[in-house]
């Protein structure tokens, strides 16, 4: 099952022998139920390969119902079968960035907090997949984690620059990939054309 495990995919069908379906440009929702134990934080994302073989990764949201369901929205521009996997993981930054924030707040640990926010940037400007500017950026936060200037500690936990290239390409641990799932895309008249079969059909007039 992996380290973070992940349970009830959608979209899904009653019987595994056939595939769930939607038609071409329909905003599909995905979703997925994912946990670990403690408190650390998680993230899930979404692995989509079209008919012709184009891949694309999402972040889903948590739901925030209180039963670890994750879910995110893509429109499907292309017929024909794709294949889709989730992927659960350790996000490390976002597990550190609240106990930095509660810690420096109650003014406990914080050296350690700021050390390990210097290592969190070192590790994701040493990733090659960054851009090179954001890898330069997370240098020089690195620097002023260990900076002795009398920065306010909250000023660099909470930098906006710091949870925005984290979200988009977030530090992962634990990696769980899940198994592959097929998801039909059929034209669009398949989502409208078709209502009339749940109802009887006139005689006409005798």
């Amino acid at each position: 099952m992996g380290r973070i495990p992940m349970v009830r995919p959608r979209p899904d069908t009653p019987d595994a022998a056939y595939s769930p379906s939607a038609f071409h440009g329909e905003a599909v929702a995905f979703g997925v139920t994912a946990f670990r134990e403690g408190h650390d934080r998680i993230g899930v994302h979404l692995r989509l390969t079209s008919p012709s073989g184009d891949e694309s990764l999402h972040r889903l949201d948590p739901a925030g119902d209180g039963f670890d369901r994750w879910w995110t929205n893509v429109a499907l521009l292309e017929e024909g079968t794709w294949t889709f996997h989730f992927e659960s993981f350790a996000d490390d930054f976002a597990t550190w960035h609240h106990a930095a924030h509660v810690k420096v707040l109650a003014g406990v640990d914080v050296p350690l907090m700021l050390e390990m926010g210097a290592l969190l940037c070192e590790r994701g400007a040493a990733e090659r997949d960054r851009p090179a500017a954001e890898r330069r950026m997370l240098t020089e936060m690195a620097e002023q984690f260990r900076a002795d200037a009398g920065t306010e500690p909250l000023s660099l936990i909470d930098d906006p620059r710091l949870e925005a290239a984290f979200t988009v390409r977030p530090l992962q641990s634990l990696v769980t990939v899940g198994s592959d799932r097929d998801l039909l895309v059929e034209r669009e008249r398949a989502g409208v054309g078709a209502w009339y079969e749940f109802f009887p059909r006139s005689e006409g007039a005798k």
